[in-house]
């Protein structure tokens, strides 16, 4: 062998070893497959199937339930994705459907200001808890399930006791038009925003304001607090989705979804993050590099709504149809299979 060639051979090895290392790295990023899309029908006297607001996934993963802009809640089985029942007590488009952390009770909500609990085993009203002033655009519970809170179009948000109806608090919103609300894992914080892109935080036990924080320059849709309580993941209509260290009340990361306003996210894992948005994707995203890992391509309309079980995406939104979606870990290659609805 010539001398010359050494060089030549040592690049080689070197540019191959690189390419298996990012081949590794890529392997070990998680994906998603389509597994199952549920078109749904128009009822009697409506012309279109409704809009998709919000879903939420029992905490057993065994149902998860779909409210839509047509006043009706409807339940799902998740493995075979047949409809089980439906509930109607609702007059107008609901805005907001959650499952209590013991799974026990399913909270609604929506334009016609009420907010209903209903007995998840029995399928049946559990209680009304009254018309509030304006119409309701989210709701959560806190993870003792000892708390629930309400926004919407009006100036305050409200936390109730679900079990009594009881008023715990009403706190001062930092504008007229709330989207979203959550509360911290530990159940220690609150946090609240809307159509001004601040994020307004509280002492959940005492109604306290703790702070606000000016996230995003328009509309917040979402919002989920990292496993650990000390960060705060929001999404926008100015198209990107900020990290921000609530301790220090510092961006930690700002990650762009453009061209596409963000109406949706939720967790994954620690390590990863699913949001949703106006271009009919969904998004996965490593929150350590806080750098995009793959596109779901299959809506054919904004995406409004996603939730997260196990190895499981439920997503729905404007194109009237619900799609569950299987994550696959990173033991797969990094090529996706062909005629997958997966792109990278």
């Amino acid at each position: 062998m010539s001398m010359d060639r050494v060089p030549s051979i040592r690049i080689f090895a070197a540019v191959l070893l690189a390419a298996l290392i990012v081949g590794v790295a890529s392997a070990q990023e998680p994906t998603a497959m389509l597994d199952r899309t549920i078109q749904l029908r128009p009822e009697p006297g409506r012309l279109h199937p409704p809009v998709i607001s919000d879903i939420s996934i029992h905490p057993a993963g065994a149902i998860f339930a779909a409210a839509g802009d047509d006043h009706i809640v409807r339940v799902f089985e998740m493995d075979s994705g047949n409809e089980l029942y439906r509930l109607e007590e609702h007059h107008d488009w609901v805005r907001a459907v959650k499952f209590s952390p013991d799974g026990a009770t399913l909270a609604t909500a929506g334009n016609d200001r009420r907010i209903i609990l209903w007995d998840v085993e029995r399928r049946a009203q559990l209680r009304s808890m009254g018309e509030f002033p304006y119409a309701v655009a989210d709701v959560a519970f806190n993870k003792a399930g000892t708390m629930l809170a309400i926004v919407g179009f009006g100036p305050t948000i409200a936390i109730h006791d679900p079990i009594t109806g009881q008023k715990l608090h009403e706190l001062e919103a930092p504008i007229n038009d709330m989207r979203c609300v959550s509360f911290s894992p530990d159940g220690a914080i609150v946090a609240a925003a809307g159509r001004n892109g601040v994020i307004r935080t509280w002492d959940a036990q005492t109604g306290r304001p703790l702070g606000d924080v000016k996230a995003h320059r328009q509309r917040i849709h979402s919002l989920s607090f990292s496993s650990d309580s000390s960060q705060l993941i929001s999404c926008s209509d100015d198209r990107t989705i900020k990290v921000t260290d609530l301790g220090q009340n510092k961006e930690l990361a700002s990650m762009s979804s453009a061209p596409a306003k963000v109406m949706a996210l939720t967790l994954i894992n620690d390590a990863t993050l699913v949001s949703a948005g106006s271009d009919n994707r969904l998004r996965l995203w490593d929150l350590k590099t806080h750098q995009e890992i793959a596109k779901l391509e299959g809506h054919s309309g904004s995406v409004t709504a996603i939730d997260v079980y196990n190895d499981v995406i439920v997503s729905g939104g404007f194109d009237t149809t619900v799609r569950i979606w299987k994550i696959q870990s990173g033991e797969r290659t990094a090529q996706s299979p062909q005629g997958s609805l997966f792109t990278k």
